[in-house]
Parts: structure tokens; sequence; C-alpha cells
């Protein structure tokens, strides 16, 4: 859950902000957020695809 209200926030900062480096960062941070693995695993593939 924390994962996902990042991303959101993140993203909402991106549309937001005019100055480039601000977005550039911003546009790092979501890319490093999406790399990230979950930590729990369930055992059932389908589940843990997500």
């Amino acid at each position: 859950m924390l994962r996902h209200d990042m991303m959101r926030h993140f993203q909402l900062l991106r549309l937001t902000t005019s100055d480039e480096k601000t977005a550039a960062y911003l546009v790092e941070l979501i890319g490093e957020n999406v790399k990230i693995r979950l930590v729990v695993r369930s055992g059932n593939e389908v589940l843990d695809e997500g």
C-alpha cells in the first residue's frame, strides 16, 4: 500500500512541476519504485506476479 501511495505521489508531483531537474529526478524515483520487488510472497504464482 505504501509503495502504491508513493508512486501516486511521485506521479502527481511530476505532473505539477515545471522545473526540468525536479521532473527528471521524479522520473528516476518512479523508475526505481517500479523495480522494487514485493517482500511478501503468497506462494501463488498468479497473485505474486502483480
